[in-house]
């Protein structure tokens, strides 16, 4: 098939017509190619996306990591606080507190054979002046026991681990609940209770019964002159203050008891030594 084409001179030109072919082909090579930019833009897309999504699964897990590493190391800095405070509590518990509870029940069970059982005359009538130096030595040893916990700060320290266990252990009960029974000054009470105490370096402890009886042999301690107010305290005491003094020292002793009890950490009660006078 051929067309007539007229030129720029005015002269008409037959030219070939493209055939139904060649118009069938154009379209069709057109769309291939349009094919081709649209699925490499899909592929891209694609791609993109799953990049994406591998870098958020990513972030995603390192954060969820980063947060149970963060779990674990505040669970073990707080198993670590837990385990030094249980340290520290059975430091004290071991350093002050079964002392003192074994200085107390000492004294109480002094108080009762005063009291009730007739010690005073039994050992008078054996051994004479023995009453007077043992009654001052347990004592003593009671508000020793009870002045080391001040001079060494440890009322603080139960007040800073917990504040429930400090408000078991009232400060200078001791000391307050010998004076309504005695009478004392409160330099008698010092004096009673430093003369029991040795410094040992940076800390004080409880003279042993034998180092106190050297101590108050010794002219240079001065010691029969100096607890003078504590012997005539003794010989004027009445009946019913022996008895407040029990109860005090019986409400005391079972709040040691309490106390050491809570810092064995394995859960055993072990009961403050029930030492006979």
């Amino acid at each position: 098939m051929v067309s007539l084409v007229v030129n720029h001179h005015g002269r008409g030109l037959f030219v070939p017509a493209p055939t139904r072919d060649v118009m069938y082909r154009l379209p069709a090579r057109y769309h291939s190619g349009m094919s081709g930019a649209i699925s490499s833009l899909l592929g891209a897309l694609v791609g993109g996306l799953a990049a994406i999504g591998g870098a958020w699964i990513q972030a995603r897990n390192t954060a969820r990591l980063q947060r149970e590493e963060a779990a674990r190391q505040e669970k073990q800095r707080h198993a670590e606080s837990v385990a030094l405070l249980q340290d520290r509590r059975r430091l004290l518990a071991r350093r002050y507190l079964f002392q003192l509870g074994d200085a107390v029940d000492s004294l109480r069970h002094r108080v009762d054979n005063w009291a009730h059982r007739g010690g005073l005359e039994f050992s008078e009538g054996r051994y004479p002046g023995y009453w007077e130096v043992t009654s001052l030595y347990a004592v003593a040893r009671a508000l020793g026991a009870e002045r080391i916990l001040d001079l060494e700060g440890v009322y603080v320290e139960l007040q800073a681990l917990s504040s429930d266990e400090a408000a078991k252990l009232p400060r200078r009960a001791v000391e307050d609940a010998i004076t309504e029974a005695f009478g004392f000054f409160r330099y008698h009470r010092l004096a009673l209770a430093e003369a029991v105490l040795e410094r040992a370096g940076d800390e004080f402890r409880l003279l042993i019964y034998s180092e106190f009886l050297r101590r108050y042999e010794d002219p240079e301690w001065n010691l029969k002159s100096l607890l003078e107010p504590a012997r005539k305290a003794f010989a004027s005491i009445r009946k019913e203050r022996f008895e407040k003094l029990e109860r005090s020292l019986a409400s005391l002793n079972k709040s040691i008891e309490d106390l050491t009890a809570s810092h064995n950490t394995n859960g055993v009660h072990l009961p403050v030594a029930d030492l006979q006078s």
